[in-house]
């Protein structure tokens, strides 16, 4: 449900999935030119795991992602949790 309200232009450029949890559902099943994940839960294992799968990469924390927040580097943010109960 949530891929029908992402304009595909948008999908051109990158999206970080904020919360994107120990299995990157979305990111899994989504269309993007880059995808990002962010997660408290990941594990390296799970990192692992997704290399090869068109996702750039999940991290176990934000801290990677707060200057490319500053400039403009992802086009979306998403998090599942804020559309699944707005």
């Amino acid at each position: 449900m949530a891929n029908s309200f992402i304009s595909p232009y948008l999908r051109q450029g990158r999206i970080l999935d904020i919360g994107c949890g120990s299995f990157p559902y979305f990111l899994k099943n989504t269309e993007f030119a880059e995808k990002y994940g962010i997660d408290k839960t990941v594990s390296d294992m799970t990192i692992e795991g997704f290399k090869g799968e068109n996702i750039i990469s999940i991290l176990e924390h934000a801290g990677f992602a707060e200057d490319r927040i500053r400039t403009g580097y992802f086009e979306l943010f998403m998090n599942i949790w804020a559309v699944a109960y707005r």
